[in-house]
């Protein structure tokens, strides 16, 4: 059986973790220059830029170019058994913004993925999550008319999505169906999240049913990988 190996680096990044712990670094906190962390541990500047990786990859911190390297936020936990448009955590630092609703009819592509007959009414909300004043999420959903007749946009600063299927659907929400896959920022996502196109994403789609097994939202959200995890939540 092959055995994994703790390579110095990978050491080292275990060790900078413990430290940032150790000395209560807060998210936004800037840390040692890589001079002065090679000083620390001994080592040369490239064996702590590797370890620093390593944080990165993990989420730990952020590197800002020219500036150094920072403690990131936590991530943005959000249930993936349950459908809920807020965070299970809740950040002042997050807030969420309509970008736009309105009332479309199925194209062909939406046909298929709803499982409905082309040119079936639905709303469309499309909306922003931002974490200060930084785009990190495009959430998409495709709402059946006969669901939400009438939806404006200034309803939506006030109630969550979640709330209004709830309080409209006749047989309330009983099950989701969904799937986590990785994408490339196409331009219309490059634009909105402000990113490179061909920036991996994480792309949440699937379909929310009531308790007849009616269709009620079908959802298509890209996150930014960083910023979000995902976890299996009990339901209450």
């Amino acid at each position: 059986m092959r055995k994994n190996l703790l390579t110095l680096n990978i050491v080292l990044a275990k060790e900078i973790h413990y430290m940032l712990q150790t000395q209560s670094y807060l998210p936004g906190d800037k840390l040692p220059s890589e001079r002065i962390l090679a000083e620390a541990f001994g080592v040369q500047r490239a064996t702590i830029r590797e370890a620093l990786n390593e944080l990165i990859q993990e989420g730990v911190i952020i590197s800002a170019e020219r500036k150094g390297y920072y403690m990131a936020r936590p991530r943005i936990v959000k249930p993936v058994n349950l459908f809920s448009d807020k965070p299970m955590i809740e950040d002042p630092h997050v807030k969420y913004k309509v970008h736009a609703v309105q009332s479309i009819s199925a194209d062909e592509r939406l046909a298929r993925k709803m499982l409905i007959p082309r040119d079936t009414p639905l709303q469309q909300i499309i909306r922003l999550c931002m974490e200060d004043k930084d785009p990190i999420a495009v959430e998409t959903y495709y709402i059946l008319k006969e669901t939400l007749p009438s939806l404006e946009c200034e309803e939506l600063k006030h109630r969550n999505i979640t709330e209004l299927i709830e309080s409209e659907a006749q047989h309330g929400i009983a099950g989701i169906n969904q799937k986590i896959t990785l994408v490339y920022a196409n331009d219309k996502e490059s634009k909105l999240l402000k990113a490179e196109d061909g920036t991996p994403l994480m792309k949440h789609k699937g379909m929310i049913y009531d308790h007849k097994g009616q269709l009620l939202v079908f959802f298509e959200n890209v996150l930014r990988i960083d910023r979000f995890v995902f976890i299996r939540k009990e339901a209450q």
